[in-house]
């Protein structure tokens, strides 16, 4: 209300400024402008889609959304605009723009394109204006708003835009106006069309420009803005008029404004014409731009003809306006001393209520302000309480004007009307009635309701009438009483209670805060203790007793918990308490204002700073003063903490606190012979060795010039040098060539040819000869002939081996010739392949039956001779061989006419290159490359002359020319061989003993010497920072500068590239950079730019930086509202608001907040629990201002003698214990008294008692008086032994004991197991013996025989008590089924079952069911077909049953045959007649005739028709015999592979082929060309999973009785059948495993084994894999097979301890830490921890199994650490792992490999430390920084730590110690420090969040980057998809930036961490190279480096050892490291082979 009034008053004097400024010129009237207010333009007040219009105090404003639609003006504006703009324009707007968008505030148009707009983003902070250019620029130019955007503030914005055709202003707010200058020719073109669209908030066709946000003011000049329109406190920006400002019209203001009116005279379009009393209807800064206007220029529209006044007037008026705003001014004074004035009388008068006083006529009231008639003259009025009456003659007489006067009679009856001086009276209007029965009442001029009359009462219509039933409730309507029951209101409590009397229940209980209160019961709130409260009728009613507190004499008291009224006790202050005497820095304040708190009232004082003396003070925010931290040396500037190089590499000085501390370094001597001095540094290290002026890199192998048989080592900046060794020779005659270093054997020349030692070559003189070159000695020897594969080769070049032909008998023939036998003339030979084969020569038959023999001829032969043949125009003579005339190379036969011709068998060539002679290839020659050569022919390949090929035995062998060993790394190629007698490096090629320079180094400089190259580094002498160096150069020169890849003089200046902040300078190839000086800011709160100096462009406030115009928070403590005004804050105090809680805190600024609490005297901040001030047993809490107090809940004790300490609420367990009448506390351990030996500790009233353990326990003690056993001794039987005594007990001679530490093991004998159930124990043996044999409970002597009850087959002997049963010998059978009848002993064939009865083999016989059927036994089957009768008898008779008649008798042709005996009636081989028995008695004879096989799978020529014995075809293939010579071969008969024909008894049989069953899987069979049946390239072992190669024998596994071999599939076994064994006395058969039958040996020898003997027959573990058995003094070992393993995906297969085959665990998981560090915990999450303190990297958070502890250290960078030590506790032991591999146990130094049974193991392989716990804990530790650690699947969910918890899970690793997850990794990492115990550092540095990139640099960051894109690259990209490197590569580049100078040890660091993971994901990378993380192996001793190498190596030791229990103790699959090769094992540190380890006993080396 104040605010209104004063609001009120501002424009009472405005408006009178505006009449006391209009006489000045002298021109009353309206306020004509020329000004468009463009929302009254378009009428935004209607209903617009996308507008919305809304009122704030003295302000309207527009909300426009993207929407709506163009805000378009209507056309009357477009020709205003056209007729009326003159060169220039202003544009202003008031506005407030949505974040994130582009929009257009404002634009003009034609119909085709925009000519002028203003567009705003919010985007990209920047504000443009695009305008039509009138210099000839096409399309729109375009000018930025050189500032940052207004509209991106988030704030209202005032903004200006002035237009003239060559200038352009920006006023904005109250900032500094931005005015630019415009180009002629890009003058802005404002020559507008007559149709131009004027736009608000878009621009017409473009969707995307549309505005959104919300809009006070748009307004459109006619000119342009002399100055902004708005007024400015600190601004005065007129702007002087530019000098082409009305270059046209130098009346141009004038003119324009005339122009003006005359269009508003004209056309009057809506333009702003603003009367004086509208301004209140503006914003304030738009009324003083109104106000601004109307005193500077006068009201806008001059009158017409009024000129442009003189200078002169200007002054005068201006002047008479000054006095006028003095007069103003002093005016406004007196205006604010009437508004106090004023605001008092409000402040009365807010007290008191407003009421219209009421007039009473005649007893009746009338309203104030009623007038009414009292007769036909006279009106009455009611004015303020009181009635005037007077005449009103006149109001109806016609006197000339007309008064048209309402008034109304009294009675109300009746309404006036004086019209025209006539009086018009109507009746007043009856309101209509919704009742049935009416009345008139009198004085009433209207009808109402009828009434109730009750009693004599009357009561109107709805009138309630009262009755004796309180509980009903009766009404009057229409004349009628109507009663109903009273209607209850609802009820808030629980439970009402209904009272008898009352007619409703009500509420007697209130429940307040969880509590119930009676009726009328008071009660304190809890919640608020100034809350006092009262229960009735069920509701609760409470009032603050704030009021009655006492005053407080302090400013700030504090209000205590539970306690209503503050106290002076402490200070609250800013929501925060402070205790009395307590001096603070308030939040907020800064460092310089410091409080104190002191009786209840802060009191606070700011420190005063003194002035600086430096030019660029730094700002700590954490102090208070500014500081001078730089230093000034010879004129240049160095920051503070910044370090340089005076004069040298050995002066260096240092800027501290504004001080310069300079330093010299005093180089000591160095340590070695040839140190190297670095260019830029000071003293000369042992890193490197120069040596005759060159630098060779530590460890460098090289040799000198002047040395060349020498190689010299770099070690440690001293380089030693030693002869080069040479290798071994194994010649006598070795010679050193000259110029080298080592001998060597001679080499040979023979015809004309020097051949290399050693060399092999054939004999260039004889072709059958091969030489060798053997120190210089050729040594030649006949060729190794091939054994041929014939019977009678053909003699070749070399050997007599060629099989195309035939050596027979003196003579050679040719392949395929028939000739006679050189002395038998009957036979006849033939040449087939090289084989001789002569037979018989078989007679045909003959067709004349008078054949003859004549002298010499061999078979009988007709009188007739046979007919010669005549072929191919040719006759040959009968039985003649000849060649076919057309080709050589088939045979022809001539025989009785007729000619057959078959081809010339060809041996196949078992050579690769062989040659065809006529008709067959042989290996007489070598066909190679289309080219044929002789054997042992020798020549050049022509692709490649360096290598040699010879011809021998029809095979070509090419080998590369035998080139000598070049014993360098860097040979030249030299014709054919590689030399030493120069280098090749790098592709180039270099002469022996020349110095050349390093193509890839310019620095580097190689001497080539016998093929070796040598580099090193040219020493350089500068001594300047930056030298320039050319690119082929490598020291460069200190007369210029080369700096970030530019070339500068000496002396030059240039910016620093990397510092726009400073200057460098060249001097003497040295950079200096210096900061630039800073101007001092003529502002209270400068900024700082990014160069350190203050500037006036925002504000720095308490802390925080504010950009100009923009509001902040703080002032005077925080109280003020403060705006930031280029460089200055200008503060106003800020008002409180009330508020309504109970205990409200007081903030900084005075005000009441309910956001904490005041409870006596004290703060509390908002849900904060304190204890009562007054009360300690309760506690407190403070909730949005208000206090609830309840008594401390005290927790249940679990002692008997709980006490409650003095001052305490709660009892208390002090826990001490009562033990045999003494008191111990809780914690300490005591002897007890009772038992010296025992000790007993006291926790929380319970003492436990336990014996002390002894060191060491044994069985057997020698007693004394000590609490533990002595062990020195063994006390037995009364006897006392001495440790490692061996002694017999008396009372069992048999057993004997040891001594072993006071303990008595004794063993018994092993006695071999007794088979007989009486064995007897001769005297002085300790074993018992067999005298008989015991079976089946009956007993045998010694040497009785017995046939077996069970088996009467088996014959049994006993033999030394044991009974050996043999089966009996069978005679073996040609049959494959055999099988053994009941009672007998051996198998027979298997015979057929046929119908239910059995026949023999080969029987045959009639089927029963068909008589026409007969059947045959072969072989098992039984094969049948149909009979076909023969009667070849006369008298033949049909028997019943039988299918074919028989013959009466068994007489045929007059012989007479008995029963049984058969014939061929005939002859006819296929008829069969036999005499048999019929059932009638008689004997008959049965005929018929045999079934012949079909033959329709052989073709018709090969088909052989039966001979004279035979009865069935054959199939056979043509021209083929079945001779003697040819007896037992087979040939495929068919086209089908299956049939097979056999020559047998001179006749071919032809068989179909059986296949064989085959065990390997179907899909893996299959059938060879021309085969028949499937083959198998393997055999499948049932039972076993095992498959074994073709042609493999093996030995069953178990029956060592049974062979089987692998045949294409088929398993062929054979039984080993064992001969009856007989042993000597002493001796017994004994079973060798692997054997199949029994051996005798002498029974009862022992064997000894590593140390130990064994009994016979005794059986041992070696191993869980491996047992032995003692056989008759032989050890026998056998080794357990595994089955294959398949295991779930969260399982692995490992091994059990005490088992031999692993079986399926869940899989353990890895965590490991490398680097700087970073962490890759169990579940996979990777995260970076910098802490330098011990951690708990994992431990068993469950059963505390182990822990594990990461000791981190400094890496020398800020912030950042690497892991320095892991200590494992692992039971009673604590293993550390330091650096450079040392470990301790229990604090003590241990050599590796350690054994602590049974908890630990520790090795070390290569570079790795290998730690094995019993429990399946691993540990690896590289020595440096790479950590791994591996639990089993066993501990998943259970471990905690740095490593996570185990849960599959990696979302939750960063969960602390307390269960809460945290939100930062460094706070996680800092929660697991280790704060107790010895091993926790007392000086160490919490891990921070940092990044080192960013304190290293762009430069540092780029390189990081750059050296790890290698883990990206195809090296690692095998290992991608399951190791994804993305989260490696931000580790490396992490560490490189962490780093500084050994970036090569980090970088390798994370790849080989990564290479890890790789490896046990299963991806093996080769990824070092010699420049990227090489390992040096000991070549010399046999080493290579394997990335992949087991752990465990080979040695001499286990190399005997099977390899899978190597395997089962070793740590892991592979690690990286030097290793032996394959088949070498590791001996003294030397890789040897196996056969030269040293023999082993008992573990000594012999």
């Amino acid at each position: 209300m104040e605010s209104g009034k004063l609001w009120t008053l501002m424009l009472l004097g405005i408006h009178l400024l505006w009449v006391l400024a209009l006489p000045v010129h002298g021109h009353p009237g309206p306020n004509h402008e020329n000004v468009i207010d463009l929302l009254a333009a378009l009428n935004m007040s209607r209903q617009i889609s996308g507008v919305a219009r809304l009122h704030s105090p003295g302000n309207v404003m527009y909300r426009i959304r993207p929407r709506a639609p163009h805000l378009t003006l209507p056309r009357e504006y477009s020709h205003f605009l056209y007729s009326n703009l003159q060169g220039s324009m202003g544009v202003h707007l008031v506005g407030h723009q949505a974040v994130g968008s582009s929009a257009t505030l404002f634009s003009l148009s034609s119909p085709s394109s925009p000519i002028l707009q203003i567009i705003s983003s919010t985007l990209n902070d920047t504000l443009r204006l695009d305008y039509r250019a009138g210099g000839g620029v096409k399309g729109l130019a375009s000018f930025h708003f050189p500032r940052r955007n207004p509209f991106s503030r988030e704030d209202w914005v005032r903004l200006a835009v002035s237009l003239e055709h060559y200038r352009l202003a920006f006023f904005v707010d109250c900032q500094e106006a931005v005015v630019i200058p415009i180009k002629s020719e890009e003058k802005i073109y404002l020559e507008l069309p007559q149709d131009v669209v004027v736009t608000l908030a878009s621009t017409p066709g473009k969707k995307d420009s549309k505005f959104s946000g919300y809009l006070k003011t748009a307004e459109i000049s006619m000119k342009a803005y002399p100055r902004r329109p708005w007024h400015c406190d600190n601004i005065t920006d007129d702007l002087s008029p530019s000098q082409y400002t009305g270059a046209r019209n130098p009346n141009y203001r004038t003119d324009s404004s005339r122009m003006l009116q005359q269009d508003a005279s004209t056309s009057k379009p809506p333009i702003s014409h603003r009367p004086q009393d509208q301004t209140s209807h503006y914003p304030h800064d738009v009324q003083s731009d109104q106000l601004q206007r109307g005193v500077v220029l006068g009201p806008p529209g001059f009158p017409r003809g009024v000129k442009s006044v003189s200078q002169g007037q200007k002054d005068d008026r201006l002047k008479k306006l000054e006095k006028r705003l003095e007069e103003m001014a002093h005016m406004l004074d007196m205006v604010k001393a009437q508004n106090a004035d004023l605001q008092s009388r409000v402040q009365d008068l807010e007290g008191c209520d407003c009421v219209r006083q009421r007039c009473v006529w005649e007893g009746r009231e009338v309203e104030d302000g009623q007038h009414w008639q009292i007769d036909l003259n006279n009106v009455c009025r009611c004015t303020s309480g009181k009635v005037t009456c007077q005449d009103n003659t006149k109001g109806c007489e016609p006197d000339g004007t007309v008064h048209n006067v309402s008034y109304s009679t009294l009675d109300g009856c009746k309404t006036c009307t004086c019209k025209g001086g006539n009086r018009e009276c109507s009746p007043l209007p009856c309101p209509l009635l919704d009742c049935t029965q009416k009345e008139t009442v009198p004085g009433d001029c209207c009808q109402r309701c009828r009434g109730c009359s009750v009693n004599g009462h009357d009561f109107p219509n709805g009138a309630v009438i009262p009755t004796e039933d309180r509980c009903q409730e009766c009404t009057c309507a229409n004349g009628n009483v109507v009663c109903s029951s009273h209607s209850c209101p609802a009820l808030s409590c629980r439970n009402p209670v209904h009272r008898a009397g009352d007619c409703c229940p009500r509420c007697e209980q209130c429940e307040y805060e969880s509590k119930v209160f009676l009726d009328g019961q008071k009660f304190p709130s809890r919640r608020d203790p100034c809350l006092h409260c009262r229960c009735s009728a069920g509701e609760v009613s409470c009032e603050r007793m704030d009021a009655s507190c006492p005053t407080v004499h302090c400013s700030h008291p504090a209000k205590r918990k539970g306690e209503c009224c503050p106290t002076c006790n402490e200070c609250e202050y800013d929501r925060r308490v402070y205790a009395d005497g307590k001096v603070f820095i308030p939040p907020g304040g800064g460092p310089c204002l410091q409080c104190r708190c002191k009786g209840g009232s802060v009191i606070c004082r700011e420190e005063k700073c003194p002035p600086v003396q430096c030019s660029n003070p730094i700002i700590d925010p954490h102090l208070c003063c500014p500081i001078c931290k730089a230093c000034v040396l010879e004129g240049v500037e160095y920051e503070e903490g910044s370090s340089w190089q005076p004069e040298d590499p050995c002066s260096r000085c240092k800027c501290l606190n504004g001080k310069i501390s300079c330093t010299h370094t005093q180089c000591s001597p160095p340590a070695c012979r040839h140190p190297t001095k670095n260019t830029g540094s000071c003293c000369a290290v042992c890193d490197s060795c120069t040596y005759n002026h060159r630098i060779y890199t530590n460890g460098q192998r090289f040799t000198t010039p002047d040395q060349a048989c020498h190689i010299c080592t770099c070690l440690h900046g001293t380089v030693a040098c030693e002869r080069n060794p040479c290798p071994l020779l194994n010649c006598t005659n070795s010679y050193t060539p000259s110029g080298e270093c080592c001998p060597k054997c001679p080499d040979c020349s023979f015809e004309n040819r020097v051949f290399v030692d050693g060399e092999t070559f054939p004999n260039p003189v004889n072709v059958c000869e091969e030489c060798k070159c053997v120190s210089g000695r050729i040594d030649c020897h006949h060729t190794q002939c091939p054994h041929p594969r014939c019977n009678a080769p053909l003699p070749g070049t070399c050997c007599q081996n060629n099989c195309n032909g035939c050596s027979y008998g003196g003579k050679e023939y040719p392949n395929g010739q028939e000739f006679p036998h050189p002395t038998d003339t009957c036979r006849i030979c033939s040449c087939i392949n090289g084989n001789v084969q002569c037979l018989k020569r078989r007679c045909p038959p003959l067709p004349c039956s008078n054949p003859n023999v004549l002298p010499k001829d061999c078979c009988p032969r007709c009188p007739a001779p046979p007919s010669d043949c005549v072929y191919e125009q040719r006759t040959y003579r009968h039985t003649e061989r000849f060649y076919h005339p057309t080709d050589n190379c088939q045979l022809c036969t001539c025989t009785n006419g007729k000619v057959h011709c078959q081809r010339k068998p060809c041996p196949s060539a078992q050579c690769s290159h062989p040659i065809t002679q006529p008709c067959c290839r042989t290996c007489e020659g070598c066909l190679y490359e289309g080219q044929e050569r002789a054997n042992g022919e020798t020549w050049h390949d022509v692709s490649d002359p360096c290598t040699v090929c010879a011809c021998r035995e029809g095979s070509v062998r090419c080998e590369r020319k035998r080139c000598p060993p070049s014993n360098c790394k860097h040979p030249v190629p030299r014709q054919c061989c590689m030399s030493c007698d120069g280098c090749t490096f790098h592709g180039k090629e270099y002469p022996d003993g020349t110095e050349f320079r390093d193509d890839k180094d310019p620095c580097g400089v190689c001497h080539c010497n016998r093929g070796e190259v040598v580099c090193s580094k040219i020493h350089c002498y500068g001594e300047c920072s930056h030298p320039y160096t050319t690119p082929a150069q490598c020291c460069g020169e200190c007369e210029r500068c080369f700096y970030n890849g530019r070339v500068f003089t000496n002396g030059q200046s240039i910016p620093d590239p990397g510092n726009p902040c400073s200057d460098c300078t060249c001097q003497a190839g040295s950079v200096r950079c210096v900061k630039k000086p800073c101007s001092a800011a003529r502002c209270s709160h400068p900024v700082t730019n990014p160069c350190g100096c203050p500037v006036c462009d925002g504000c720095h406030f308490q802390g925080v930086n504010y950009i100009d115009g923009e509001i902040l928070p703080g002032g005077e403590k925080d109280c003020q509202e403060c705006r930031c005004s280029r460089g200055g804050v200008v503060c106003a105090q800020i008002r409180c608001p009330a508020v309504s809680c109970p205990h409200p805190a007081l903030d900084r600024c005075a005000c009441r907040v309910c956001d904490g609490c005041n409870f006596s005297g004290r703060d509390r901040f908002n849900g904060e629990r304190f204890p009562h001030p007054k009360d300690r047993c309760q506690h407190c809490s403070c909730l949005n201002g208000g206090v609830v107090c309840a008594h401390v809940s005290c927790p249940s004790v679990a002692c008997v003698r709980p006490v409650t300490p003095p001052g305490e609420c709660c009892p208390v367990c002090r826990g001490t214990c009562l033990h045999q009448g003494k008191e111990y506390q809780s914690g300490s351990s005591f002897t007890s008294p009772s038992d010296p030996c025992s000790s007993c500790s006291c926790l929380n009233e319970v003492v436990n008692c336990q014996r002390r353990p002894c060191p060491v326990q044994c069985s057997h003690p020698v007693p004394s008086d000590a609490c533990c056993p002595v062990c020195d001794c063994c006390l037995y039987e009364g006897v006392v032994h001495s440790h490692s005594q061996t002694f017999t007990p008396s009372s069992d001679p048999c057993q004997r004991c040891t001594c072993d530490r006071g303990s008595v093991t004794c063993v018994s004998p092993v006695c071999p197991r007794t088979p007989c159930v009486r064995p007897v124990t001769k005297p002085g043996q300790c074993c018992p013996e067999c005298t008989v044999c015991m079976l089946d409970g009956q007993e045998y002597n010694e040497g009785q025989t017995w046939t077996l009850r069970s088996n009467p087959c088996y014959t049994c002997t006993c033999q030394a008590g044991k009974v050996q049963c043999a089966p009996p010998e069978c005679p073996k059978l040609p049959c494959m089924h055999q099988v053994i009848d009941p009672g007998a002993c051996c198998p027979r064939c298997r015979g057929c079952v046929y119908g239910g009865e059995a026949h023999t083999e080969a029987s045959s016989w009639f089927a029963d069911s068909t008589p026409c059927r007969t059947c045959m036994c072969v072989d098992g089957v039984t094969t049948c077909s149909e009979v076909r009768c023969l009667s070849p008898c006369n008298n033949f008779i049909n028997v019943p049953g039988e299918c074919c008649p028989v013959c009466n008798d068994c007489v045929f042709e007059g012989k007479v045959y008995g029963p049984g005996e058969s014939f061929h009636p005939a002859n006819d081989p296929c008829q069969v007649c036999t005499c048999e028995v019929m059932p009638d008695g008689k004997q008959h004879l049965r005929c018929y005739r045999k079934q012949c096989p079909s033959l329709v799978d052989c073709p018709k020529s090969n088909i052989l028709f039966s001979g004279p014995d035979s009865c069935c075809p054959v199939c056979a293939q043509p021209l083929s015999n079945c001779t003697s010579a040819r007896i037992g071969s087979e040939l495929l008969a068919t086209d089908n592979p299956c049939f097979t024909c056999q020559c047998k008894d001179l006749t071919w049989t032809c068989l179909h082929q059986t296949c064989l069953p085959l065990t390997c899987p179907v899909n893996e069979q299959f059938t060879p060309p021309d085969s028949c049946c499937p083959v198998c390239k393997e055999c499948v072992i049932e039972g076993r999973h095992k498959r074994v190669a073709n042609g493999s024998s093996w030995t069953d596994s178990d029956d060592d009785c049974v062979t089987c071999t692998c045949n294409l599939g088929y398993i062929e076994c054979s039984i080993k059948e064992c001969l009856p064994l007989d042993c000597l006395e002493g001796q017994k058969p004994v079973k060798i495993p692997g054997k199949c039958c029994y051996e005798c040996q002498e029974s009862g020898v022992s064997c000894l084994y590593q140390g130990t003997v064994y009994n016979s027959n005794e059986q041992w573990e070696v191993d869980e894999c491996t047992s032995c058995t003692c056989v008759s003094g032989d050890v026998h070992c056998h080794s357990q097979r595994c089955p294959p393993l398949t295991c779930a995906t969260d399982e692995m297969p490992a091994v059990v301890p005490g088992l031999c085959c692993p079986h399926c665990l869940p899989r353990p998981a890895t965590c490991i830490a490398f680097g700087d560090p970073h962490y890759r915990t169990f579940d996979g999450r990777m995260l970076h921890f910098q802490g330098a303190c011990t951690y708990v990297l994992a431990q068993d958070c469950e059963g505390g199994d182990f822990s594990i502890h990461a000791t981190n250290d400094d890496r020398g960078r800020k912030g950042v650490s690497w892991t320095k030590e892991v200590t494992v506790f692992k039971g009673d032991v604590k293993v550390q792992l330091l650096q450079d591999w040392v470990v301790k146990v229990d604090d003590e130094v241990v050599t590796l490999p350690f054994l602590r049974e049974p908890y630990i193991y520790i090795e070390r392989q290569t570079n790795t430390i290998l730690l094995n716990t019993n429990i399946g804990l691993k540990v690896l530790w590289n020595g440096r920084s790479y950590l791994e650690v591996s639990v089993p699947g066993s501990y998943k969910g259970q471990t905690c730590g740095l490593c996570g918890n185990f849960n599959n899970y990696r979302q939750d690793d960063l969960r602390m110690p307390s269960g809460r997850i945290s939100p930062s990794e460094s706070g996680f990492g800092n929660s697991w420090r280790v704060t107790n115990g010895s091993h926790s550092l007392s000086s160490c540095r919490p891990g921070e969040d940092v990044d080192p990139c960013k304190d290293a640099g762009y430069q540092a960051k780029k390189g990081a980057n750059g050296r790890c894109k290698v883990l990206k690259s195809a090296v690692f990209k095998p290992c991608h998809r399951v190791v994804p490197p993305e989260p490696w590569y931000g580790a490396c580049v992490y560490d490189l930036c962490a780093c500084g100078a050994n970036t090569d040890e980090c970088l390798c660091d994370t790849l080989e961490a990564y290479a890890s993971q790789c490896r046990k994901a299963g991806v093996i990378l080769q990824w070092r190279s010699p420049s990227l993380c090489a390992v040096g192996c000991p070549v010399e001793r046999g080493f290579v480096f394997d990335e992949c190498g087991p752990p465990c190596p080979v040695t001499c030791f286990n190399v005997a050892v099977p390899l899978g229990v190597i395997e089962s103790h070793c740590f892991k699959p592979c690690v990286p490291g030097c290793q032996c090769p394959a088949g070498l094992v590791l001996h003294n540190n030397y890789c040897i082979r196996p056969e030269k380890c040293p023999k082993i006993i008992h573990g000594n080396p012999s």
